[in-house]
């Protein structure tokens, strides 16, 4: 079995991150919009869910410096704390866990040992990355994704998640990402209206 065989698509409401229930693993597996920083709603208890990590400021994407100072890791690592096993923390560029460096910090903190890493390269790509977009997300790729528990692939066109094939990430060079670092068993999330649609791209 490949990491082709472990597609599972989700579609994609416009111009939005990716949220929608789907099958990984074996597991059903919520794409939330909840934050563990910045958000107080609980987790649904019958199902594995994806939370972004979230940071300072009002609003759930608004950069804010004190979410890459210790106030935000702090506020992250009390919420690992009262997270419920299994939930799978997914990075941004504007929260606390936001580039690779802090995927592995997360990962390496004892209070995240019942949580998960939802490895989105796309979501981690900040505007002034995009002409360089291949460099960035090989290197993401290379730090991260061999410890993540899902990966979830979205296309961007002009910064803005767009579903597969329809943006400016190059599926091919996903495709060889993902041959290379996919942990084996892991399910690869993708924004698409279905599997062929997600395999034409990842060609």
């Amino acid at each position: 079995m490949t990491w082709r065989d472990r597609i599972v698509t989700v579609p994609l409401e416009p111009g939005r991150w990716l949220t929608g229930s789907c099958r990984g693993g074996g597991n059903a597996i919520e794409l939330t919009s909840r934050r563990l920083v910045g958000d107080d709603r609980h987790a649904a208890a019958d199902r594995r869910e994806v939370v972004w990590s979230g940071g300072c400021g009002p609003l759930p994407f608004e950069p804010h410096p004190d979410t890459w100072m210790p106030r935000g890791w702090a506020a992250l690592t009390a919420a690992c704390c009262k997270a419920p096993q299994g939930t799978l923390v997914r990075p941004h560029h504007s929260h606390v866990i936001s580039d690779g460096l802090a995927c592995r910090r997360f990962l390496e903190q004892p209070e995240s040992a019942q949580l998960g890493l939802a490895f989105s390269p796309a979501s981690m790509l900040t505007a002034s990355m995009l002409p360089d977009h291949q460099d960035h997300v090989t290197r993401l790729f290379e730090m991260v994704a061999n410890a993540a528990s899902a990966i979830i692939l979205e296309d961007l066109g002009q910064g803005i998640p767009c579903s597969a094939g329809s943006g400016c990430l190059d599926g091919p060079v996903l495709s060889n990402l993902l041959d290379e670092h996919a942990p084996r068993g892991v399910p690869i999330i993708v924004a698409a209206e279905s599997s062929g649609q997600a395999l034409s791209w990842l060609q």
